[in-house]
């Protein structure tokens, strides 16, 4: 069917808000290290790592220097989609790929400037002289080694830039979408994206007035689900460095950088050129809102004749 096959094409991740237009008030908590919360930029380019960062809702994210981004001509040989959305990107990279340069997990402070990173070692930061600070780092494996680093200037607390910097975990999943007069609207469950496909077919069928059987519906769910899941984002990490990084259910990480376009309304810029946040084709605007303490991010789209607004909608993971 003609709509299922082009929101396959989107490379389709979306949700429609489940809530009303007005956020109702929420009641986030200051998460358990947003007073440590820092990213390290390394200041030796030659150094193991680039940079270490601890995040607000205790994960760490270390960069090393023996990865590398993809370039243009890399994304060629990717899977394909038709835009870039907030959560998905021509270049996504995995751990074991061409992206194995990032490290990612929880830590717990063991005492003052000390932390566990889990998985990975044990830092220790030590107090900034001149700007610069030194991590001493005890991997698991037996190495050390020490590194100088500036601390990367942090956005202002606010309330929307607090309530927005935590690790968040993906829980619903939906379309809401203009095609011609017709219009769809469906939520589902985030592990539930078979139901979605198969409310896609049956409402393709209905417009176009054709008849489908109960088998090509469900196969057609089969369909969408597994497209989806190929890598399913599970969760993401937005932090006041400007940066946001996003875990995948196949052992994928994406890492991206974000700014406030509109802080007062809620509009975020996005993009997956961590070098130039105004990259036009690799990233885009997305409205932030709130229902009770879930966070819905939406993001608009047109095209071919479907006028789209997705949306993710999530809650704090602990």
């Amino acid at each position: 069917y003609r709509v299922c096959r082009l929101l396959m094409m989107f490379g389709l991740i979306c949700i429609t808000s489940c809530s009303s237009d007005d956020d109702e008030a929420t009641n986030l908590k200051v998460p358990k290290y947003e007073k440590i919360s820092a990213k390290y930029n390394a200041i030796d380019d030659n150094a193991a790592i680039k940079s270490l960062e601890l995040t607000a809702s205790g994960n760490y994210i270390v960069i090393k220097n023996s990865g590398r981004y993809y370039s243009a001509a890399d994304r060629t040989a990717e899977k394909h989609y038709i835009f870039n959305n907030i959560f998905k990107n021509n270049s996504i990279a995995t751990r074991a790929g061409s992206y194995n340069n990032i490290i990612y997990g929880k830590f717990t402070k063991i005492e003052e400037n000390k932390y566990k990173l889990e998985g990975y070692g044990i830092v220790t930061i030590s107090k900034s002289n001149d700007g610069v600070q030194t991590l001493d780092i005890a991997l698991d494996n037996g190495d050390v080694m020490s590194i100088g680093a500036r601390k990367e200037e942090q956005y202002k607390s606010s309330k929307a830039t607090d309530n927005l910097c935590r690790t968040w975990k993906i829980k619903k999943f939906g379309i809401e979408f203009n095609y011609g007069k017709e219009k769809f609207e469906k939520t589902v469950d985030h592990d539930n994206m078979h139901e979605l496909g198969e409310e896609l077919a049956k409402w393709t069928a209905e417009i176009e007035g054709v008849e489908i059987s109960k088998k090509d519906i469900i196969e057609a769910g089969e369909s969408f689900a597994e497209e989806y899941n190929e890598d399913k984002p599970l969760s993401v990490i937005f932090t006041k460095s400007g940066s946001y990084m996003v875990d995948y259910n196949n052992g994928s990480l994406g890492v991206a950088t974000w700014k406030w376009e509109n802080e007062g309304k809620g509009i975020l810029r996005y993009s997956w050129n961590v070098d130039n946040i105004n990259d036009q084709n690799l990233g885009g605007l997305c409205n932030i809102s709130y229902s009770g303490n879930m966070l819905n991010i939406t993001e608009s789209f047109k095209s071919k004749g479907l006028d789209m607004n997705v949306t993710y909608v999530m809650t704090e993971q602990k």
